[in-house]
């Protein structure tokens, strides 16, 4: 049978008809694909297995952020528990909706005594100072997004009429000599003053209102409104506590109602444009340059706190450049599968394979723990995840 074609006039209308449609789904395919692909690769995570002559196993985890994407980096706190600590996964899980794409554990911390969960160093939320510095590394952004590295300084005083400024604690245990300010940061109530010889004064403002919640660089006057020696005294948005010790009372005097003190919370540099903020330490690399180098200690009388550097553990980091912000995570203590790194390792690794500019470590050994798109993602040295103080949490 003879097949009879369709006008040539036919033909073409349905040529043209269908090579609309075709550019048309090609058209949106093409537009659909480039989002998909930017979508995957604003945050990828990589496992790398790695070995060399100078180690052994390594097994290190690493999430990119790709800096094309705003993301938004926020601290969280565990002193919503009653030990001051939670794990990575729970800090992750109860923060207010919507949930973090990716969190790395923070700060070193106390891990027992009458303060469990205080982090070591500075700590801010919202532009809130939480914790005070204590003259090491601090990782910051400032009101403009921008990220930071500085070694930071407490210049934190308090001064009662007639007397010198003396160095003031912010929501940490009460040691030595040195006085504590307490926020509704802390918790519900002041520590229990169990065990301890301590009294606490409520204050109260000597002129309008305290300015709160409390940034770098303020400086106010306040009255002692009243005086106890039970501790747990109750916190609240409005309230500040002053502990001090008993060998503080006698070296100094006995604080009454009425008495009134100058608060300054400066550091050095000022930090006052900073709105989150999360101690750690050492800075690795800064302004492209690696600064921790060796292969043992450089002086064998090093304190442990400094000698850990030249020590292979489990690391946890933050580090970035123009292009990416990088978490990483180094599994370690754990024989044929991941040694974990001395801390010049963990710079040189990521300043030459990941291209970081800038980079912190953090805290590590049995605290190191990664979360990245609903999963921990490296492997907890202790066989299970370890309480830690605070976390850097990363949104969309």
């Amino acid at each position: 049978m003879r097949h009879v074609g369709l006008p040539w006039q036919l033909r073409t209308s349905l040529a043209i008809g269908v090579g609309l449609f075709l550019v048309l789904v090609l058209t949106f395919s093409l537009a659909d694909t480039p989002s998909a692909a930017a979508r995957q690769d604003e945050a990828v995570y990589r496992h790398y297995l790695l070995r060399n002559a100078t180690n052994g196993p390594v097994s290190v985890h690493v999430v990119r952020l790709s800096r094309s994407h705003p993301w938004r980096l926020e601290t969280t706190l565990a002193r919503n528990r009653e030990d001051g600590l939670a794990t990575l996964r729970e800090l992750v899980q109860h923060v207010p909706p919507p949930a973090p794409l990716a969190a790395i554990n923070g700060d070193f911390y106390a891990r027992g005594g009458f303060l469990p969960g205080d982090p070591r160093g500075l700590m801010m939320a919202h532009g809130e100072l939480l914790s005070a510095p204590s003259g090491g590394a601090v990782f910051w952004v400032d009101r403009e997004g921008r990220w930071h590295l500085d070694n930071v300084k407490s210049l934190f005083t308090i001064a009662w009429s007639g007397t010198q400024a003396e160095p003031l604690g912010l929501n940490e245990a009460l040691r030595g000599t040195r006085p504590v300010l307490y926020t509704a940061a802390y918790g519900r109530t002041t520590p229990s003053a169990a065990g301890r010889f301590v009294r606490e004064l409520v204050l109260e403002p000597v002129e309008g209102r305290f300015p709160l919640p409390l940034r770098p660089g303020v400086s106010f006057r306040a009255r002692v409104h009243t005086v106890s020696e039970t501790g747990q005294t109750p916190l609240s948005p409005h309230t500040l506590v002053l502990a001090v010790s008993t060998n503080w009372l006698a070296r100094n005097f006995l604080p009454l109602p009425g008495m009134t003190v100058r608060i300054s919370l400066r550091m050095e540099p000022d930090l006052e444009t900073a709105m989150t903020a999360l101690g750690g330490g050492p800075i690795m690399i800064q302004g492209g340059k690696q600064r921790v180098h060796g292969d043992k200690a450089p002086h064998p009388k090093l304190p442990n706190t400094i000698k850990h550097i030249w020590d292979r553990h489990p690391r946890s980091a933050l580090g970035w450049n123009r292009e990416a912000l990088f978490l990483v995570a180094v599994d370690g203590r754990m024989p044929g599968w991941s040694d974990g790194w001395k801390i010049p390792e963990l710079a040189a690794f990521m300043r030459k394979e990941l291209g970081c500019t800038e980079a912190i470590n953090l805290d590590g050994g049995g605290s190191t723990s990664l979360w990245f798109d609903g999963e921990l993602r490296n492997s907890p040295a202790d066989g299970e995840e370890r309480p830690v103080a605070n976390a850097l949490l990363i949104y969309r």
